[in-house]
């Protein structure tokens, strides 16, 4: 009888120290993984694919003065290139850029929001504006058969020509497509 009690209250003592840490037990947590294998010479650094590039609070008699905001630099960066350097093949790959732009305005992409008369200028690393749908080359380093190339890019927040800025956010986007050669 008094073994039988002993296994009893040991019974009692492991449920109820385990029903406790049930009890509090937090809701489960999720975890997603995405991406694509595509047959390109490269992939892009998943920093790359999806980015904010934040260009900050501008005074509004700055920019109604001809002024701009400080220039906000992004890259994109390709990486394990597999690159056929035999006969130049492959050796090279273009960037072209697709946004919403003025009339006749290719290199300011058209800001949606509050702010009024706001464009978005991007820039080369070379202080080259960029056009949409304007391809822009690039030469591959030499090197090894796997290796990974950065695309080097700054934006910059201006006034359109004509406009009178107004107070406000503003938003725009720009998508990009790689072509190798």
């Amino acid at each position: 009888m008094k073994t039988s009690f002993n296994k009893l209250l040991i019974t009692m003592a492991v449920t109820a120290a385990t029903s406790g840490a049930m009890v509090n037990a937090a809701e489960p947590g999720r975890i997603n993984f995405e991406g694509a294998v595509t047959d390109t010479p490269c992939g892009i650094s998943a920093d790359s694919l999806n980015q904010n590039v934040n260009l900050g609070q501008i005074g509004l008699e700055n920019l109604n003065a001809g002024g701009q905001s400080e220039r906000q630099e992004f890259e994109i960066e390709l990486v394990n290139c597999q690159i056929s350097n035999e006969d130049g093949a492959q050796n090279k790959v273009s960037i072209s850029f697709n946004g919403r732009t003025a009339q006749g305005k290719t290199d300011e992409l058209l800001t949606r929001g509050d702010a009024g008369d706001v464009v978005v200028k991007m820039f080369t690393d070379s202080e080259e504006p960029v056009e949409m749908d304007t391809a822009i080359e690039s030469n591959f380093g030499a090197g090894e058969d796997s290796w990974m190339n950065t695309l080097h890019f700054y934006a910059i927040a201006a006034k359109s020509d004509g406009g009178t800025v107004t107070e406000g956010d503003f938003n725009t986007e720009a998508t990009f497509t790689l072509t190798y050669q």
